[in-house]
């Protein structure tokens, strides 16, 4: 099973995300091959996919941003907490309790608790509304060393 054969699937991506279950991307080649690498393992040769999407095309979407995203900015580490614990949705009325996208800053594990890595941002996508926005523009980028 592939994205680029059988398209992007949102029900195989994993609940306990930072924004909850959904197709995740970077605007970072190194995040992305970092990435493609993990979910890779040694089984696959990891491929790093770039897709576009207009700005009227998501315009017409439900977008959360999170612009802060320091270890004071509550709304954002109570919402990757809450999305963490496995829930279904994004806790929102109406149709599914999602998001159409979600833009923020990565986490990881600190010393002392979860952090923001820098320069590293995600966009996750969350219905099909949302993914139908996005073009695949190639199919794989070849992986820099």
């Amino acid at each position: 099973m592939s994205i680029q054969q059988d398209g992007i699937r949102l029900n195989k991506g994993r609940l306990e995300r930072e924004f909850g279950q959904g197709f995740y991307t970077t605007t970072s080649l190194r995040q992305a091959t970092s990435w493609a690498t993990k979910k890779a393992g040694t089984k696959k040769a990891p491929a790093v996919l770039e897709f576009r999407a207009s700005r009227e095309e998501l315009a017409k979407l439900e977008m959360l941003a999170f612009v802060r995203s320091s270890s004071t900015a509550t709304d954002f580490w109570n919402f990757v907490e809450y999305c963490r614990e496995g829930n279904h949705e994004h806790g929102r009325a109406g149709e599914n309790g999602f998001y159409d996208i979600v833009a923020g800053r990565v986490t990881t594990k600190g010393p002392f608790g979860p952090v923001t890595l820098a320069d590293s941002d995600q966009l996750s996508f969350h219905t099909e509304r949302a993914t139908a926005a996005l073009r695949l523009l190639t199919d794989s980028l070849s992986r820099r060393s």
